[in-house]
């Protein structure tokens, strides 16, 4: 599943030949020169477009191996991936999630290794 901004900019970095760390740091600097220069035109943008994209991020960066491991790893650690994506897709905010599961652990109702 998509889990932030940084994992398209990386896809899409790759996947145009870029492997090393300067290629990072271009993209990341004309991402920051876009963003400071350039928002009135991002504003523009539908967020119904934006949607679609990080669905192809999504797509683009999921692995269906991934769903037959779902049996071999541990019930507690699954509960978290649920917990989190849940949380997540309800209240839209993936740094919440992060707290609620520390605040999980805290108490004591999931034993992480």
């Amino acid at each position: 599943m998509g889990g932030c901004a940084t994992i398209g900019q990386s896809l899409i970095n790759v996947n145009s030949g870029g492997r090393g760390r300067l290629s990072g740091i271009v993209a990341a600097a004309c991402l920051l020169l876009f963003v400071l220069f350039l928002a009135p035109w991002i504003e523009m943008i539908p967020m119904a477009a934006l949607v679609g994209v990080m669905f192809m991020v999504v797509i683009g960066t999921f692995e269906r191996a991934s769903l037959r491991m779902m049996r071999k790893v541990p019930t507690t650690d699954y509960l978290v991936m649920v917990l989190v994506a849940g949380y997540t897709v309800v209240m839209h905010d993936l740094a919440t999630a992060v707290v609620l599961v520390v605040i999980v652990k805290r108490h004591g109702a999931c034993h992480f290794e």
